[in-house]
């Protein structure tokens, strides 16, 4: 088969993506696409130090867990793997599997399942707003709460908790921040698009807001045309362009619309 007969052939698509973009921009290519890559947002330059995260999971198997609340798949990856190297790996699933499992989604849910552990409820929207919901609609006091966070700070979470008598302890894994933009992390050598516009390679072009559309759909169609001089052009000039910007108080006491009404 050759480019041309490619369904994505002449296209030029962005992936913004910062996780499992090799196997996204692969499978553009394979289809004739020119990809260009600028992550949004990145993870792995912003992982929490291996000693704080070591402390905060001696803290959570210092004591039995009641419900323990796992929000991304990533998240438990990564964790696990440290566990493992810190040879608290088996404690830590023996803490979980003696809980309550609450799992935000399939992520989360396959990292749970891949060490033996199975979740009790997880909702069908994959929203965490529903896992709180579903901790709101049960009585928490005097329960531990473990909650893994998902790459954003969950405080006011566990502040609303607390304020129902629960305890909460919160394990941060990673944070989530602006990706670099700097060209060090592109796979394979490819350009940023947002370096190479800071540069001047590029022209990005911004998103008209909805008052930008507004103004533009209220002028005139024939503005910027040229006319021909004579009186038919004349007339429909009078007749369709829009009334000057000094006669705009009499056009709407006399019409509505503030336009003059064809004849």
């Amino acid at each position: 088969m050759s480019n041309r007969d490619l369904p994505l052939d002449g296209y030029r698509i962005g992936v913004t993506a910062a996780r499992k973009v090799e196997e996204q921009i692969a499978l553009l290519e394979r289809r004739g696409a020119k990809v260009d890559w600028a992550p949004v947002l990145s993870s792995d330059p912003n992982q929490v130090d291996d000693a704080q995260l070591r402390t905060a999971t001696e803290a959570v198997l210092a004591e039995p867990i009641d419900i323990f609340v796992a929000t991304t798949g990533i998240g438990m990856k990564t964790r696990f793997e440290a566990t493992e190297e810190w040879g608290l790996h088996d404690r830590l699933v023996a803490a979980i599997s003696a809980s309550e499992v609450l799992a935000r989604g399939p992520k989360s849910v396959g990292a749970l399942r891949r060490r033996g552990i199975r979740e009790l409820w997880a909702p069908d929207s994959e929203c965490f707003e529903d896992v709180l919901a579903h901790l709101r609609g049960r009585d928490p006091a005097g329960m531990r709460i473990v909650v893994q966070e998902h790459g954003q700070s969950l405080s006011m979470v566990a502040h609303a908790l607390q304020r129902r008598g629960a305890r909460v302890d919160v394990v941060t894994v990673y944070r989530v921040a602006s990706a670099g933009g700097s060209g060090a992390d592109v796979p394979d050598g490819r350009p940023d698009r947002r370096s190479q516009a800071r540069r001047g390679h590029l022209h990005l072009r911004p998103r008209r807001r909805r008052a930008d559309v507004g103004r533009r759909r209220h002028r005139s169609p024939r503005r910027g045309r040229r006319r021909l001089p004579g009186p038919t052009s004349s007339r429909r000039a009078s007749v369709r362009s829009p009334p000057p910007r000094s006669r705009c108080g009499e056009c709407r006491r006399s019409c509505p619309s503030g336009r003059v009404s064809p004849r």
